[in-house]
């Protein structure tokens, strides 16, 4: 079976720049709002389940320690699938960005006419 393995050599291109980075950080705190999170099911009930162990811990119905953990556990999870999101956002802007650009910048070239030898315009593609 042949695996394709990337060369030692070769350096894929970073998923985003630091100011992209910056950008999608902003924007997963930015997803934590109720009616951001209301499109996206499941994100809501593990939110809703982070509120409901620290409302339980606070309270005192659970120990202090495990309560906090889970409530930890479980706003981290949120930000990271907030933060995944906004990082796939921003690469298919950027991918979108790119492909208008190079449509652009493409040019064809027409041949004049269907004979041989005859001369070619260019044209944008």
């Amino acid at each position: 079976m042949n695996a394709s393995v990337p060369h030692a050599g070769v350096r894929r291109p970073a998923l985003l720049d630091a100011a992209g980075w910056r950008r999608a950080l902003r924007e997963s705190v930015r997803k934590l709002a109720p009616a951001h999170l209301l499109h996206n099911p499941v994100m809501a009930i593990v939110m809703a389940g982070t509120l409901l162990a620290l409302l339980l811990t606070l309270s005192g119905n659970a120990p202090l320690g495990f309560g906090l953990a889970v409530t930890a556990i479980l706003l981290v999870t949120v930000l990271f699938g907030n933060f995944a999101e906004a990082v796939a956002e921003a690469r298919g802007r950027g991918q979108a960005a790119s492909l208008r650009r190079a449509r652009q910048d493409l040019v064809a070239r027409r041949l004049a006419t269907a004979l041989a030898g005859a001369g070619e315009d260019k044209v944008a593609a």
